[in-house]
């Protein structure tokens, strides 16, 4: 039982971190062509 809460944990955590990258990489992306605009 605490292994698979571990487990659930450590899966959150690895889409959580994923979920961030994704979002960061799109803020960039749209940081970037708003500065070309200008």
């Amino acid at each position: 039982m605490i292994k698979y809460v571990y487990y659930f944990g450590f899966e959150m955590l690895v889409n959580y971190h994923l979920f961030n990258r994704k979002f960061i990489i799109t803020i960039v992306s749209v940081s970037n062509n708003a500065l070309k605009i200008i």
